[in-house]
């Protein structure tokens, strides 16, 4: 009889507590990750909104510095939610997952997994070096406390530098590549899991619709800026599931003794 995924997980890496505790430590994550803080929460927010379940007038839609501070100053809840601040607890989250996965993955593909761990460090070095929602949110504060026009001016400007240094159409600033690196960790290791058997068929097909619709962003901010929301809510559920079914797994495999096989 063919092994269940939980059955073959208990084959998938070393018997180290430490490790076990830090699939253990993944699966929370994953889990975490799912149900609080999910990426891209802004676009959720979006499209609550557009179909009613949020009430909430925003008009106009900020996108100057000056509209930016005035939001975070009115509803700084909502201005941080629309620049995607929670993302920067979600890529933590993440990275403790993939180091998880890595945990067991690495065992059977080293190569690959070891390529996920870089991609991984890079993508959550970027973001958290170069994310604006904080840098706006303390130059709202610095606008609202300025008394004079000229400090007025320097201030709009920083907020202007800041929202132009992560301008996805740039396809430079640092949230675009850390969003790029953290899709194609997710990718990659979606694809191990569907190779290797471990974690469930499922778990890596919807690893796999997750990060290619989370690609799609790229190319739609490349072609078609004005659908850049598309995919971003698209990969939303498969994202769900795919945090919840490895989380799941992982929390199964850290209690678990384990033998490793050998290595390809």
């Amino acid at each position: 009889m063919k092994p269940s995924p939980d059955d073959q997980l208990t084959v998938a890496g070393p018997s180290d507590p430490a490790w076990r505790t830090i699939r253990v430590i993944g699966g929370i994550a994953a889990l975490l990750a799912a149900l609080v803080f999910r990426r891209w929460l802004s676009a959720e927010f979006a499209m609550l909104r557009g179909i009613g379940v949020i009430r909430f007038d925003l008009n106009p839609e900020p996108s100057t510095p000056l509209q930016w501070f005035t939001l975070l100053q009115g509803n700084r809840l909502a201005g941080l939610l629309m620049l995607n601040a929670f993302d920067v607890v979600n890529y933590l989250l993440v990275g403790l997952v993939y180091l998880g996965a890595c945990s067991v993955l690495g065992n059977v593909r080293r190569v690959p997994m070891l390529l996920v761990a870089c991609l991984t460090l890079a993508g959550i070095a970027m973001h958290l070096a170069t994310h604006q929602a904080f840098s706006l949110l303390a130059l709202s504060n610095q606008y609202a406390a300025a008394t004079g026009e000229s400090q007025r001016s320097l201030i709009l400007a920083a907020g202007q530098a800041a929202l132009n240094a992560n301008d996805p159409l740039l396809f430079g600033g640092g949230l675009f590549w850390s969003y790029m690196f953290l899709y194609l960790a997710g990718l990659i290791t979606a694809i191990v899991m569907v190779r290797t058997g471990l974690f469930g068929r499922w778990t890596g097909v919807m690893g796999i619709l997750a990060s290619s619709f989370g690609l799609g962003y790229f190319v739609t901010s490349a072609f078609a800026p004005t659908l850049g929301i598309i995919p971003a809510v698209g990969s939303a559920p498969f994202h769900l599931a795919w945090y919840l079914l490895t989380g799941l797994r992982l929390l199964g495999a850290g209690r678990r003794p384990f033998a490793p096989p050998a290595v390809r």
